[in-house]
């Protein structure tokens, strides 16, 4: 016979994290839960710059092309951050509900996922699909009228950023903060297996797998397939891994 398993889900906020006993014990609003394995979570949020001044659209929002209409106006100067495939997604839906003007502000150039017989360069990186196509007919190609991009260095930020109204930042994401976890201070996980310590684990954008590709490439594997394919293959290890 199969043996069963028993799940219990509590949802409540955990303040901290600390070991007892050889156990972790987590430290919720009205009670205290003990495991011999934890795993975090804990998710991200989008980075930001520190431009007060500036009325910020959050990124979610400037990706949505049905929310964005809401939040903006046809005399609007905006400033989009950054040249991923967040960008240019916000910069796609600036484009198309005709903003007056669209500054973006890069470091890098543009990337673009390139298929190859077995595997793909850029994978987590690069741009894919319809956005890659309008990336490379607007941005590589002709800009639109309404949008300007440069080089995000001082110069040019103190010259165009006065211009602009609104702001939206796709520069990345940065580890949501976790809960405290006792006498371990600021930590770091070990990026190719997860492992923060014994019986303590972390998973998903606050925790990537990073991978060398085959040309020597160190990427972070991000999206929910790959956090999945991820934990199928590293649960084992995990689970022996306790103290």
């Amino acid at each position: 016979a199969l043996p069963i398993c028993i799940t219990t889900s509590i949802k409540s906020f955990a303040e901290m994290i600390f070991l007892n006993n050889r156990t972790w014990h987590i430290k919720l609003d009205q009670s205290i839960i003990q495991a011999k394995n934890v795993i975090l979570a804990i998710g991200a949020e989008p980075k930001l710059l520190p431009f007060p001044s500036l009325s910020v659209i959050p990124l979610n929002i400037g990706m949505d092309s049905t929310q964005i209409p809401k939040y903006i106006d046809h005399n609007d100067t905006i400033g989009v951050f950054g040249s991923s495939h967040s960008a240019v997604l916000v910069l796609r839906n600036l484009v198309e509900n005709k903003v007056k003007n669209i500054i973006n502000f890069y470091r890098s150039p543009l990337q673009y996922a390139v298929y190859l017989d077995n595997w793909i360069l850029f994978d987590d990186t690069g741009l894919k699909g319809p956005t890659a196509d309008w990336a490379r007919e607007y941005l590589d190609g002709n800009l639109p009228d309404n949008l300007i991009r440069v080089y995000s260095n001082d110069e040019n930020i103190q010259h165009h950023l006065p211009k602009c109204n609104k702001i939206i930042y796709a520069i990345g994401f940065e580890r949501r903060l976790n809960p405290v976890i006792q006498d371990i201070g600021h930590f770091k996980y070990i990026e190719q297996c997860g492992i923060i310590a014994p019986g303590l684990f972390g998973v998903g954008i606050a925790f990537p797998e990073a991978k060398y590709n085959p040309v020597g490439l160190l990427e972070y594997r991000v999206g929910l397939w790959k956090f999945m394919d991820y934990l199928n293959n590293i649960m084992p290890m995990w689970l022996r891994y306790h103290i």
